[in-house]
């Protein structure tokens, strides 16, 4: 999912130390010592101010693209997709011509808290210790997910005339301004019981991820190919709602996705990395048709969403 990042550095810290002070002040561990791991390359053709990082925290190997585009605190943009293997992402991307110079690779012990986040990192001999600490700016651990599913709920209650307009408004904004797990637990008090979400998984490190005829579309599908392409065909598909969310995360390879054609498209979510978006919306031939919502992150290949050319029958 997009969303801006803030980061600050501390270096040349002393670990231990700095793990004590971070616990003393409430902070949790979140895991012990682990080894991580960085690649960085230059792009090909080689950019100022851009590069492509392979990285291995110890929890799970990323790829992504950096781009400064200036020194402001928003000024820096990152493309980022989840890989298998570092391994076999490096052997990748060193047949495509990128390798990673030596002094770019290296190898960090590192503990993470929740406090917000910081990251204790042990660099390798000739490097200064140093603790990074990121936060997505809502305060507090409430991860973004619980917060929109709080709205949803209380948007669905008013659908269902559990709660009238001004109920629902004055909730809403109390789960906008939540910043704890606690408050928002107390926003979506008393509301009916929320029906567990069907969700699905598709994952290939390689190859290609194919999808139609009618098959069965649960409202949360996680899509993830490291070098593979993906092509998703909902025109004869089962919804399990009428909303479906579908959640790419997509190395090389791209995805093609027809829709019905009476389907609402929304793409605010998805971010792209070298190549654009393609869609053109058309207006539905009739209303009530399914909304489909894509999210997440194509690294580089290209994202393609069209509707298909005939009506969905009713069912």
């Amino acid at each position: 999912m997009a969303g801006i990042e803030y980061e600050a550095k501390a270096l040349d810290i002393d670990p231990v130390k700095t793990a004590r002070l971070i616990t003393e002040a409430g902070g949790i561990r979140r895991s012990g010592p682990r080894l991580m791991r960085r690649y960085v390359y230059d792009t090909l053709p080689a950019t100022p101010n851009r590069w492509v990082r392979l990285r291995d925290t110890g929890a799970g190997t990323t790829l992504c693209v950096k781009q400064i585009a200036t020194d402001a605190v928003d000024g820096t943009h990152e493309t980022e997709v989840t890989v298998d293997s570092f391994e076999e992402a490096s052997q990748l991307l060193g047949l495509i011509g990128l390798t990673p110079p030596s002094t770019a690779s290296t190898s960090t012990p590192s503990r993470t808290f929740a406090f917000p986040e910081p990251c204790i990192a042990a660099q390798p001999p000739g490097y200064a210790p140093r603790m990074s600490l990121t936060s997505d700016g809502l305060g507090g651990a409430l991860p973004e997910e619980a917060r929109d599913g709080a709205v949803r709920r209380l948007q669905e209650a008013y659908a269902a005339g559990a709660l009238t307009y001004e109920e629902m408004d004055r909730r809403l904004g109390r789960a906008l301004e939540a910043g704890t797990a606690a408050e928002l637990e107390a926003v979506v008090a008393g509301l009916p019981v929320e029906a567990p979400a069907s969700t699905g998984v598709i994952v290939a490190a390689g190859g290609r991820i194919t999808r139609r005829g009618a098959w069965r579309v649960p409202r949360f599908l996680k899509v993830g190919s490291a070098f593979g392409r993906v092509r998703l065909d909902l025109s004869r598909a089962v919804f399990d709602g009428p909303e479906v969310e579908i959640a790419l995360e997509l190395g090389t390879g791209g995805a093609r996705i027809v829709v019905p054609r009476d389907a609402v498209v929304e793409l605010d979510g998805v971010t792209t990395g070298w190549k654009d978006l393609r869609y053109r919306p058309r207006q539905p031939s009739r209303p009530g048709g399914p909304v489909v919502r894509v999210t997440g992150a194509v690294g580089f290949g290209r994202l393609r969403v069209r509707h298909a050319w005939f009506r969905r029958r009713q069912r």
